[in-house]
């Protein structure tokens, strides 16, 4: 990482050339971008305990039985029943990131720079855990190729788009899977109480592919609904049985021609989001200029920093498919802020 210094703030190599005083200075920072946190909001919420000896644990799941149809014969005993059960490992492991600044910098700084380093770095802190569920659960077995397709690769030069079929499909299949609908969802990313929602499966969708939803028969818009009072955080619409909502972070995979994109629909307990509950969890990490050793005689440099443990398991591969399909408009047709091309004036970068 970088270190955040007062020169680097105001060095004349950067297109602004430092801080104009004469000009009325308003120290608001503006809305810079951020990610809406989703994925660990429809997981079922696994902890390993801090000082327990281990970041691995495992837990049973028990296959139900199919039923006795066979008629008793009197006095005889029928086969006895089996009882399968199969282990389902989770684990964590350990992110974490951090920013350094020097002492000029904590001495000149015109507006507390350093009040800004702790929210990017909690924002940086949420999006990884949210990276790393996803990847997790978007590598499932089950999946549905747009169109009829059977591989990413005819997925992409079919040009093929998400049809009515493919959610009749994924919808089918996690009902014949006897998937349990959803009836509320985590109120956040601190697991602490959950809201209630309409029945239903939940499908997370990109927002390019959301628009080739809007196009298909028997799609219902949010504005249409009958009710607004359990609307999801970002809730987009309906198409049966599924709710889907929108979220910049569904896996894109930009390796081939054209993007193709992920959308997820699943039920409940498809899947768990797993940390470490206790000391050490997840800490954001405060060193000031007076920190350290030798190597740090002169208190010349501080740093914010955060860490954190966090996994993702799939539970139950037949209570989630993963849709593969393209999209009429790509990210690559698009202008986002996100890609920091456009000219923008006294632009500065700090380093």
């Amino acid at each position: 990482m970088a270190l955040q210094t007062y020169g680097g703030f105001t060095a004349s190599t950067n297109t602004m050339t430092g801080v104009e005083f004469s000009k009325l200075y308003n120290p608001l920072h503006l809305k810079r971008v951020t990610q809406m946190m989703m994925f660990d909001k429809y997981a079922l919420a696994q902890f390993i305990p801090a000082n327990s000896g281990v970041k691995t644990m495992f837990c049973f799941r028990y296959r139900s039985l199919k039923p006795a149809t066979t008629p008793l014969t009197e006095g005889v005993l029928p086969t006895e029943t089996a009882i399968v059960r199969e282990k389902v490992d989770y684990t964590v492991a350990q992110y974490g990131s951090f920013i350094k600044y020097s002492d000029q910098l904590d001495t000149f700084d015109v507006d507390n720079m350093k009040s800004q380093f702790t929210d990017i770095l909690g924002d940086q802190a949420a999006l990884t855990g949210d990276v790393v569920i996803r990847d997790v659960i978007s590598a499932g077995t089950r999946v549905i190729y747009a169109g009829a397709a059977t591989s990413r690769a005819t997925v992409i030069s079919g040009t093929k788009l998400v049809e009515v079929g493919d959610l009749k499909l994924a919808a089918l299949n996690l009902k014949n899977a006897r998937a349990e609908k959803f009836k509320a969802v985590n109120s956040g990313s601190t697991k602490i109480g959950s809201t209630p929602i309409r029945s239903a499966y939940v499908g997370i969708v990109h927002p390019n592919v959301v628009e080739d939803l809007r196009n298909l028969t028997g799609w219902k818009n949010i504005e249409d609904y009958a009710y607004t009072s359990d609307i999801m955080e970002n809730e987009i619409g309906s198409w049966g049985d599924i709710r889907f909502v929108e979220n910049t972070n569904a896996l894109v995979d930009a390796s081939g021609a054209r993007p193709v994109y992920v959308t997820l629909v699943m039920g409940k307990d498809a899947y768990a989001s797993v940390s470490v509950r206790g000391k050490n969890g997840t800490e954001m990490i405060f060193k000031p200029l007076t920190a350290g050793g030798v190597e740090n005689a002169l208190n010349q440099v501080g740093s914010v920093g955060w860490k954190m443990y966090c996994g993702a398991k799939i539970l139950n591969e037949l209570f989630m498919v993963r849709i593969e399909s393209v999209a009429t408009l790509d990210v690559g047709d698009l202008i986002r802020y996100s890609d920091n091309t456009g000219t923008v004036s006294d632009a500065t970068t700090i380093e």
